[in-house]
């Protein structure tokens, strides 16, 4: 959501997009259960069918997946093997690079800040400094 935002673009639900962000890599036991967490994995695999089964539009859907590691996924998601996933090494500086590339390319957005600089747009707290302006539907920054 980050790099959405500190981009220009505006995060809607997933009924309004056409694009999907999925990462993958907080997948684990919950401490209080000892159950798996697979909210992510679940809504990629509901993506997945809405591309596959929806309307035209669904079927138009392009998609980042994002884990910590390469194949990690593989130990509790195999059936996506195939896909192209990236690794990020659970750090949030080369999570918000890939994913600054991913929406550059689908978007066609090519004047795009680098991810160093989105990188660069939070304090140590965490507040997001949001200094560029939203990109209209016809690609230009308002």
């Amino acid at each position: 959501m980050f790099s959405v935002y500190c981009l220009g673009f505006v995060a809607r639900s997933a009924l309004e997009v056409d694009d999907g962000i999925h990462d993958i890599s907080n997948v684990g036991l919950d401490i209080n259960t000892g159950l798996p967490r697979f909210n992510m994995p679940l809504e990629l695999g509901l993506f997945f069918g809405c591309k596959r089964f929806g309307s035209e539009r669904q079927r138009k859907k392009v998609r980042i997946i994002l884990d910590r590691e390469p194949y990690r996924y593989r130990q509790f998601i195999s059936d996506i093997s195939g896909q192209d996933i990236h690794a990020h090494g659970g750090t949030h500086t080369q999570a918000i690079a890939k994913v600054r590339n991913w929406l550059a390319a689908a978007s066609r957005h090519k004047a795009l800040p680098g991810g160093a600089e989105v990188s660069s747009a939070t304090t140590d707290s965490g507040t997001i400094f949001p200094p560029y302006a939203p990109i209209s539907a016809a690609g230009q920054r308002t």
